[in-house]
């Protein structure tokens, strides 16, 4: 469904009987209502003109209710737009946050493993010192033993 010859002479900037004429003419191409009117379609009125702003073409100003729902409009996409705003600097703070705490992570795994690495070295020398004393107390139970033997012998 289209438009008017009244609308589309106002969204075209021409007047009634300029487009009147390119309809008749061919130019411009329009279909008869059942009571005689002209119906246009906006695509074929674009064909040939540059359409002024529908929400004031023929020069009035927009109604109060529109304009009261444009600024709604205008008010909810600042309202998306400081929430985007709002949401990218969050993300932010949180690429920042996940890199301190992953590099904070990796410090801590290296010392970790150079606290485990500390530990067994402590563990190993405490071994070969273990070891170094029952090797002690093992030749002084020989000796003893060798003591005891040649004094029966004797």
């Amino acid at each position: 469904m289209g438009i008017s010859l009244r609308e589309a002479a106002s969204l075209a900037g021409v007047s009634r009987q300029a487009l009147q004429q390119h309809i008749k003419s061919g130019k411009l191409s329009a279909k008869r209502g059942n009571k005689g009117e002209y119906d246009i379609e906006v695509a074929e009125l674009e064909r040939l003109y540059t359409l002024r702003n529908p929400l004031a073409a023929d020069g009035q100003e927009v109604d109060a209710a529109l304009q009261h729902e444009i600024e709604m409009l205008r008010l909810a996409s600042d309202s998306k737009e400081q929430q985007i705003r709002l949401l990218q600097r969050e993300n932010d703070d949180l690429r920042k946050d996940k890199e301190y705490l992953q590099a904070h992570a990796q410090t801590l795994a290296i010392t970790y493993q150079h606290d485990i690495v500390e530990r067994q070295k402590k563990n190993r020398d405490a071994g070969k010192l273990m070891v170094a004393r029952y090797e002690i107390i093992l030749s002084a139970l020989v000796v003893l033993l060798m003591g005891l033997l040649l004094w029966k012998a004797v």
